[in-house]
């Protein structure tokens, strides 16, 4: 677990700026655009972000696994049919999403925005799609392929930082017409960043060459349908759904959802991404199934002495959070906090069965348990809304975890004879009744507060290990005086 938590500090450090530079745009955006100007930049966003991940077609974990197995077997060749392959790929796909948004950007918009004013703009964000793909789809998987994390943080933090600029001024002088330019400008700006370093830190020469190999591009798209299923259809359903609120509900309504979307995505990033810096390689590199359980066990114990008091302070503190990052317009927001959280901690679980999935090769059970995930998510939405407003989206999220991490973990006793260890069992099951407590508790009184940390206070008491509290302080210290850097990732470290 110590190598886990080393992974998270490492990748986390571009978590922690990218929380800190997300605080600010959030509470900028809220002030100058107001609940209804946030759900616009929301849906833009969310489109632009659904664009790029079908033009990647989702290969990111094929990249990288590919590029490190033969990196390691010195199988050059093979190396530059990978990555020439992908960038063939998702460059191509992204000329003609482009194209396919220009010439259907009416109804797109409509669809967006539930009127045909924000075409020319819906057009404008278009033009981001390839260079956000040179990032997220190419820059990010090849460095974590290469084992560059330490320069995938720099840039990332570099991305992240340098774009506040133009998203400040673009909005100061234009407004809502400025948010929909900055969402290009940074892309821009993103895309020029992993492009210098890609060139200054991969080593494999020629980076950048157009052709297609038929077998790596099978395995590739393999991939890829696994990623379309867990990613590609999350992020349209959700778009769809959201496309109903702006409807029905009306674009505060939307910008109220933003809100716990946004701290959902800046949170959990914190955990997902140190599980997806050593987790995701080690399941990969297991010798067999007692090493996975080990593993499994490993990521469930970390995850969860990390999510719960997280949570417990985001349910104390929502309202000042929300006050503080946004502005008292928001307020509303808080009252989602409870069933979003609740649900997030049934994510957090189907997310480390996940990555298991994806490194025994099991795709078609990740895609089936992706596919009816999201579908039930649409459904137990159509089912909530008219009837709980905003309050059925949230809803309908925790639903469908709750079910996809049940059957999810069904396969993994079945099928890899996962068993967690007692000291885990009691952790879920405690973890469970607290954040379930949370959820039950009324707000808008001082037992908002008092009673989550009580409870966060008891969980402790009952769950944390002597040991790992000192284990813990230790790592604190160590990495105070010698914070960890690269080198932890090195091959040896995984």
């Amino acid at each position: 677990m110590r190598r886990l938590a080393t992974a998270a500090a490492v990748i986390g450090t571009f978590s922690l700026v990218n929380i800190v530079v997300a605080l600010v745009r959030g509470k900028y955006a809220a002030f100058m655009l107001g609940p209804d100007g946030v759900g616009l930049l929301a849906q833009a966003t969310m489109f632009l972000s659904l664009a790029t991940t079908v033009a990647t077609l989702s290969m990111g974990t094929g990249i990288i696994r590919y590029v490190s197995q033969y990196q390691s077997t010195g199988e050059e060749s093979r190396l530059g049919d990978v990555i020439h392959s992908s960038i063939t790929l998702q460059i191509g796909l992204a000329v003609i999403l482009v194209a396919g948004v220009l010439v259907a950007v009416r109804p797109l918009s409509h669809f967006l925005f539930a009127s045909v004013a924000y075409a020319p703009w819906v057009a404008l964000v278009a033009l981001a799609i390839p260079l956000m793909v040179l990032a997220s789809g190419l820059g990010g998987p090849l460095f974590y392929g290469f084992l560059e994390y330490g320069t995938y943080t720099r840039v990332a933090i570099m991305t992240a930082v340098g774009g506040l600029v133009p998203f400040v001024l673009l909005i100061a002088f234009l407004g809502v017409r400025g948010a929909f330019i900055s969402l290009v400008v940074v892309a821009c700006w993103g895309a020029g960043v992993n492009l210098w370093y890609l060139h200054r830190r991969i080593p494999f020469r020629p980076l950048f060459r157009l052709r297609l190999v038929t077998r790596e591009v099978k395995g590739l798209l393999s991939y890829g349908a696994a990623g379309f299923a867990g990613g590609v259809m999350g992020l349209l359903a959700l778009l769809y759904m959201r496309s109903l609120v702006v409807r029905d509900l009306g674009l505060e309504a939307n910008g109220y959802y933003q809100v716990v979307y946004a701290i959902h995505n800046l949170y959990l990033v914190l955990l997902t991404n140190g599980l997806w810096g050593h987790y995701y390689p080690a399941m990969c590199q297991a010798v067999d199934n007692t090493e996975r359980v080990a593993e499994i066990n490993r990521a469930v114990r970390f995850s969860l002495l990390c999510f719960i008091p997280i949570v417990a302070g985001l349910m104390a503190f929502r309202q000042p959070i929300v006050y503080l990052v946004y502005s008292s317009e928001f307020l509303p927001a808080t009252r989602l906090f409870p069933l979003q959280l609740l649900g997030d901690g049934f994510f957090l679980v189907a997310y480390i069965l996940n990555g298991s999935l994806l490194a025994l090769g099991a795709l078609r059970a990740y895609i089936s348990f992706a596919v009816c995930q999201n579908l039930m998510w649409v459904a137990v939405f159509w089912l909530f809304m008219p009837r709980f407003g905003i309050l059925g989206l949230v809803g309908a999220y925790l639903v469908s975890y709750v079910v996809f991490a049940a059957f999810n973990y069904a396969y993994h006793v079945k099928v890899l004879g996962l068993r967690l260890e007692s000291k885990n069992r009691q952790a879920l099951s405690w973890s469970l009744a607290v954040l379930v407590a949370m959820a039950l508790m009324p707000g808008g009184s001082v037992f908002t507060i008092v009673v989550p940390l009580a409870l966060l206070g008891l969980w402790a008491a009952i769950v944390v290990e002597k040991r790992e509290l000192r284990e813990a302080f230790a790592m604190v210290r160590g990495w105070l005086a010698s914070p960890p850097s690269q080198e932890a990732f090195s091959s040896d470290g995984l």
